[in-house]
């Protein structure tokens, strides 16, 4: 008779184990991983630093791969859309807004959950934001930070005006509310097609299409915005003379003014200062992109192309 032998899991070679846990998801179930032991937290710090290294030498050699997700028949999902507003928080990802082959904007938000793939709309409180596209979606601790955008006129009455806007909105996950965030502070003119990002306590924004001098009447910008996300508050950021920027939307500056230039905003000082950072390989580069968007992994920025996914990397 041969006596019988009990294994576990805490058996397995780390070898094993790590690659039996690097086939959960990345997203919650490799954090819930991270819970069971000692061992195990140790092993799924490995399967994450494998994970980058292969997603940095795919990008690095052009080897990644799209693959197209389909939602559920019986689930709710999101409805066709462009320009829309997007930015991932922990294990979701949060769309706002957007606009649709005959020019109707939205209002509507939704979160992707990357753990179970499936689109969950939120069905929040408080002072909606006027639906738009264009606009620019950041996260600040547990709040998505929605700013500016740009709607088409209704068909009637005939000839009206494009509308942009400058109103602010933070989205709290924790009490699913929108809040229309006034100060006494005069804020940016109303803008769409600019970039956003986060810096500690202060939401960084950059050039877009702005109203000048009334409705009807747009301009290119190059002005760089502040506002302080902890005691709410707008500011124009002075900029020390030298190169900057030329005013843009979404990378363009008018017909025929494509950009591919790549900048660095200095704000350790008072006042603010640009260097335009030289790229190499430019023949690599897409020719006429714009309004495309881009992504950081690690220390490169990752831009979807038409063709092929580029690289930019930074030392």
């Amino acid at each position: 008779m041969f006596a019988m032998v009990r294994f576990t899991m805490e058996d397995l070679p780390d070898e094993i184990l790590e690659y039996i846990i690097s086939l959960t998801s990345s997203y919650k179930d490799l954090e819930d991983c991270k819970l069971v032991s000692k061992r195990w937290h140790r092993s799924v710090l490995n399967v994450i630093r494998l994970k980058k290294n292969n997603l940095l030498r795919a990008i690095a050699e052009n080897k990644v791969r799209w693959q197209h997700m389909r939602p559920s028949d019986m689930a709710p999902t999101i409805t066709k859309r462009y320009s829309h507003s997007a930015c991932c928080y922990g294990n979701s990802m949060f769309v706002f807004g957007g606009c649709t082959s005959t020019s109707t904007t939205f209002n509507d938000l939704w979160r992707l959950d990357l753990t179970r793939r499936q689109w969950v709309r939120p069905l929040a409180m408080g002072s909606y934001p006027s639906p738009k596209a264009c606009a620019s979606l950041v996260i600040h601790r547990d709040n998505l930070v929605l700013f500016g955008g740009w709607t088409h006129p209704s068909p009637y009455p005939l000839h009206q005006a494009w509308r942009l806007f400058n109103e602010l909105h933070l989205y709290s996950m924790e009490s699913n509310r929108w809040i229309l965030s006034c100060t006494p502070s005069t804020p940016p003119p109303p803008t769409a097609g600019h970039s956003a990002s986060v810096h500690k306590d202060n939401m960084v924004v950059f050039g877009g299409l702005q109203m000048q001098g009334g409705l009807g009447h747009y301009a290119n910008s190059n002005d760089v915005w502040v506002f302080n996300l902890e005691n709410p508050s707008w500011r124009k950021q002075a900029i020390a003379p030298g190169p900057r920027p030329h005013a843009r939307y979404g990378g363009c500056g008018g017909p025929n003014m494509v950009f591919s230039d790549v900048w660095l905003l200095k704000m350790k000082d008072a006042v603010w200062s640009w260097k335009e950072l030289p790229v190499h390989h430019q023949q690599r580069a897409a020719a006429h992109m714009w309004c495309h968007p881009a992504c950081k992994v690690i220390f490169s920025l990752l831009l979807p192309a038409l063709s092929r996914a580029l690289l930019v990397q930074f030392s």
